[in-house]
């Protein structure tokens, strides 16, 4: 068996997997074909069978950034021939790469294969003040990541949309949910396999894709061993004559939950911690098994559970006037001083990027207080009553403000809500 086309190596067409190369040649006959990859610290081979077309080219995954390997090609009885390729290195800009640095790296206990990682960004203020760069800079970016056992990234992809959760098929492709309720399955190469999205979701319908009667497709993603695929899907439904409360069958919808507070150390509590890959661990679990909670340790009066529920949640993400306003103002600072040292503090494009930034600043903070002000006013939770009211985003609901509005309308784009009166 003799090469006809003698073997190359070059890029991936596709400039949104940039670490994948491609090795072409041409034979005289078919063959399994072994491509053995080294980087002059660690050698592997992948082995391809004869129904891969190396015409159309064998890809070649898992190099490093950066660096020079050498490809060597065998297939049947032809002499091997030895390739050398160059990784192109990662991009140096944060917002396009962030620092991923190595703490600890110990390979002897890790399990065999790499890490993949979902990674996104969003800039520094709240999702209601973002401007329409601001929106985008969020939602049309995000990073699938690969990393060896050392922390090395070996393979990325560039999405054009924001990514929620992914997880590697038992064909090798992965499968990922877009944050717009899109699906899709998609190999290391790059190239789309198949696109699901949520026939109900409310931005409408997608192109060469299967519906799925739901509203939203998100978080984690996971293959059955069927061959299916599982997701969460978040789908409002109303209830018609729903219990509210497991003790008065006749309480009013809603108004029958009551809240009983316990100790933390009670026998079948238990409190497991959430570490996240930053190494934070501020959020985590609770299993409450067989767990009896006297009567007398009720908060408030029965059926006013529904109230503290509603103003707990108002207040679950941080609100501004609880440090928001305290990490906007520093991250402005630095943003000031950033322009000063850089030169460019009289640069009118500066200024009047910092001086909105200054003006949504002074905003959250009139909103803090009002919402201070109404809370000591007795005012209650909700929508209106909470931290900070929503209102509609100026990136992406300007144009259809002004629309006659029913009771509730959801802005398509980023499913903000307004509502009459607000």
């Amino acid at each position: 068996m003799k090469f006809t086309t003698e073997p190359h190596i070059e890029k991936h067409p596709n400039d949104a997997v940039p670490l994948v190369a491609m090795v072409y040649f041409k034979a005289d006959g078919k063959a399994a074909t072994t491509l053995e990859i080294d980087n002059g610290k660690k050698k592997r081979s992948v082995t391809f069978d004869e129904t891969h077309d190396p015409e159309q080219g064998l890809p070649v995954i898992g190099m490093r950034a950066n660096s020079e390997h050498w490809v060597t090609v065998k297939t049947g009885d032809a002499d091997a021939v030895k390739l050398t390729y160059c990784t192109p290195p990662l991009p140096e800009n944060p917002r396009e790469m962030p620092n991923i640095e190595l703490v600890t790296s110990k390979a002897d206990e890790m399990a065999p294969g790499w890490t993949i990682l979902s990674i996104r960004r969003r800039p520094i203020t709240r999702a209601i003040w973002m401007t329409q760069k601001q929106f985008e800079f969020q939602n049309r970016w995000s990073l699938l990541v690969i990393l060896d056992e050392e922390g090395e990234v070996v393979w990325y992809y560039r999405a054009d949309s924001r990514i929620a959760g992914v997880h590697r098929l038992q064909n090798g492709n992965l499968f990922y949910h877009h944050v717009n309720f899109r699906s899709i399955e998609m190999d290391l190469c790059g190239n789309v396999v198949k696109r699901f999205h949520a026939t109900n979701r409310p931005f409408g319908p997608v192109e060469n894709s299967i519906g799925i009667e739901a509203q939203s497709l998100h978080h984690q993603p996971h293959e059955m061993p069927n061959g299916n695929y599982l997701a969460l899907t978040a789908n409002a439904r109303e209830i018609e004559n729903y219990y509210t409360s497991e003790t008065d069958p006749d309480a009013p919808r809603h108004r029958g939950i009551s809240c009983l507070l316990t100790p933390m150390d009670v026998p079948g509590l238990t409190a497991q911690s959430l570490r996240l890959a930053s190494g934070d661990g501020e959020s985590g679990l609770v299993f409450l098994d067989d767990v009896e909670i006297p009567a007398a340790q009720l908060l408030g009066r029965p059926g006013e559970g529904w109230h503290i529920a509603m103003t707990t949640l108002s207040h679950e993400r941080g609100p501004a006037n609880q440090g928001y306003l305290a990490v906007y103002g520093r991250k402005l600072r630095e943003a000031q001083q950033l322009a000063e040292r850089s030169g460019v503090a009289d640069c009118a494009d500066v200024r009047r990027s910092l001086g909105e930034a200054y003006v949504r600043g002074e905003l959250l903070r009139l909103g803090a207080l009002e919402s201070l002000s109404a809370e000591v006013a007795g005012q209650g939770p909700g929508p209106t009553g909470g931290p900070m009211p929503r209102r509609p985003s100026t990136a992406c609901c300007s144009s259809w403000r002004g629309r006659p509005r029913s009771t509730a309308t959801t802005c398509p784009r980023c499913t903000s809500t307004w509502r009459r009166g607000r």
